[in-house]
Formats: structure tokens, C-alpha cells, sequence
């Protein structure tokens, strides 16, 4: 069922639908209220308008910088793992081989 929510994002009240719950949008609030402090603590000069839009764009940037870290499939999954895998069969060999006493 939908519910609303009333948010308050860069000192402005919106009233949104959520099929999820308010707690998640209050919480999408908080972060992009975060990200517009940010901007706005480095650069006061800026509009209203483009302090939003770079937080915008920020965002949007992070988010599809974790999909594509998250995108990783399988087979490259497989592959650190050997190669973790190897370098630990190295590891080993080279510490075997230092405290091996002589013949």
C-alpha cells in the first residue's frame, strides 16, 4: 500500500508516495541533504539549482560506480580467487623454505 511521506530537502518540504515506507525515504533525504551540505560547505557561492544538480550528478556517479563493482561476475570472482589461491601457495613455499634447516 502507498503511504505519504513528508521530507525536507535543502530546507524545502516535499510530500512524496512510497510503496516502501517512510523510513526509507526520510533516510534518501538525510543523504542527499548531506551531499548538498557538502557542496555547499565548498562552494557557497554556488545557485540553488546547481548545488542540486552536482549533488544530483555526484550521486549518480556513486551509484553506478557500485553496480559496477557489484557487476562482477563469476568467472572474474573465480580468477581473484586463484590468484589469491597462488599467491598464497607462494607465501607458503617461501616460508617453508626459510625454516627448513639445512641437511
Amino acid at each position: 500500500m502507498s503511504e505519504t511521506v513528508e521530507v525536507e530537502v535543502a530546507g524545502r518540504s516535499y510530500r512524496l508516495r512510497s510503496d516502501e515506507g517512510g523510513a526509507d525515504l526520510a533516510a534518501v533525504a538525510r543523504l542527499v541533504n548531506e551531499r548538498i551540505g557538502e557542496i555547499l560547505e565548498a562552494a557557497p557561492h554556488l545557485e540553488k539549482e546547481e548545488v542540486a544538480i552536482l549533488a544530483a550528478l555526484n550521486m549518480g556517479d556513486e551509484l553506478l560506480r557500485q553496480r559496477a563493482a557489484s557487476a562482477a561476475g563469476p568467472a572474474e570472482i573465480e580468477e581473484a580467487v586463484a590468484a589469491v589461491r597462488g599467491r598464497l601457495a607462494e607465501l607458503v613455499r617461501r616460508m617453508e623454505q626459510a625454516t627448513a634447516s639445512p641437511d
